[in-house]
């Protein structure tokens, strides 16, 4: 690669593997969780399948989390598709805290919530999200005492995004949680 006069467009980034099956546990040297927070690709990408559906995040968990599947691009209006999610609090809630502080905030109101300890990516703690069912009753029961808050900082975060277009991912950190 040092050698290869087009490297500067090659980036190698360590990823880490996550295994969604319960029937097999995979233990990581380094839990590498905390590098990132919120999810840059929810309302950011928007991945077409091979079979045409349409996804509303980078398409990990995509088998994992059905309310990532937004429809079938071949039958849907394509930009009707794309402006639903934004109708789904808690996918901007994704963009703009992350699944980590999702889980805290419904452990506010049962302490038996809690993250996942063995996560080590923000996805995984994504899929963990959507399928525990207690913390998705204490969302439909509290969400609304935050909308206020997530909607304004969603906002602020893409007219920054707008103005700073070279500058890919920097809104997150400018109207972080506690902001």
């Amino acid at each position: 690669m040092a050698n290869d006069p087009d490297s500067s467009n090659l980036h190698l980034m360590e990823n880490i593997w996550m295994s969604f099956h319960a029937d097999h546990e995979i233990t990581q040297e380094e839990i590498a969780y905390e590098r990132r927070q919120v999810c840059s690709n929810i309302l950011s990408n928007f991945v077409a399948t091979p079979d045409g559906q349409m996804v509303s995040c980078c398409g990990l968990t995509m088998e994992h989390i059905p309310e990532m599947k937004l429809g079938n691009g071949d039958t849907s209006d394509f930009s009707e598709l794309h402006y639903s999610q934004l109708n789904d609090f808690v996918k901007v809630w994704l963009a703009v805290e992350g699944p980590k502080k999702i889980y805290e905030f419904a452990a506010t109101y049962d302490a038996g919530i809690r993250p996942p300890r063995q996560s080590a990516h923000i996805c995984e703690t994504c899929v963990q999200m959507y399928k525990d069912e207690r913390l998705k009753q204490v969302l439909a029961d509290h969400y609304h005492e935050c909308v206020g808050d997530v909607l304004t900082r969603f906002h602020i975060n893409r007219a920054v995004a707008r103005a700073r277009p070279n500058k890919p991912n920097s809104q997150s950190a400018l109207t972080g949680y506690g902001a």
